[in-house]
């Protein structure tokens, strides 16, 4: 990403005000629930004034676009061409505001010793304003999941066995910048491990099992290739000393 600025903005600093709210209860013996809400305000914050038809993808490789799109749109064609870059000519300013708010709870259960329970859920929302015109911001509202959430089973069943199964969900993405997005996926974690004396741990841990070859991150500046992530296995050795 490359962009020219033929002024830096000299004006109010971006400023943040945050509050936040938490509460830890035993609910029962070996049953706990904590929960925290929080709410942050944003003044000042750093915005961007350009003219769309001013950007350039470069090097150009001629791709055949479909009609209509933009002289910047190669840079983001599904396949990644080598050394391109956007060229954004643009003039900082400090025209935007905004808020965030969320809620987090967390259930930690130890069931017995053998087993415990965990699990959270996180609701999170971004709001964006500005009264100025022809201006962009870098952030975006949807650019982060408004849900997560997870549940987690340990197993001990001695001192030298540990299993560990987490079910994980992430909500979609639904506009990072300039209309890209991530969906939303569900999927598998495990681990078991063994220690076959002390200081000697060998185990294995599996990722996104159950689950099919799905995209987790996009770019802003669209310099990072579209990579999905798939099921995968491990193996591990732990010595200790």
């Amino acid at each position: 990403m490359a962009a020219t600025t033929p002024w830096l903005a000299r004006g109010p600093q971006p400023q943040l005000w945050a509050y936040e709210i938490g509460w830890k209860q035993r609910l029962a013996p070996g049953l706990t629930l904590d929960t925290a809400a929080y709410h942050n305000d944003y003044s000042q914050l750093r915005a961007g004034s350009f003219n769309v038809n001013n950007m350039r993808c470069m090097p150009s490789y001629n791709l055949p676009l479909p009609a209509g799109s933009p002289p910047y749109a190669e840079c983001y064609s599904p396949v990644p061409l080598p050394n391109q870059y956007l060229v954004l000519p643009a003039t900082l300013t400090n025209d935007f505001s905004g808020h965030s708010y969320g809620l987090e709870a967390w259930l930690d259960w130890q069931a017995s010793r053998q087993h415990r329970w965990q699990a959270n859920v996180t609701r999170y929302a971004m709001t964006l304003q500005t009264s100025a015109t022809n201006v962009y911001s870098w952030d975006s509202p949807d650019s982060s999941p408004k849900w997560k959430g997870s549940v987690r089973w340990s197993y001990t069943p001695d001192a030298r066995t540990e299993l560990d199964v987490m079910a994980r969900h992430v909500g979609a993405l639904r506009d990072v910048l300039f209309g890209q997005s991530v969906p939303s996926y569900t999927t598998l974690d495990m681990r078991w491990a063994w220690s076959s004396q002390p200081g000697v741990q060998w185990s294995v841990t599996g990722r996104n099992l159950m689950t099919s070859r799905h995209l987790e991150f996009v770019s802003e500046a669209a310099d990072v290739a579209r990579t999905l992530i798939g099921p995968s296995l491990n193996f591990g050795l732990r010595l200790q000393y």
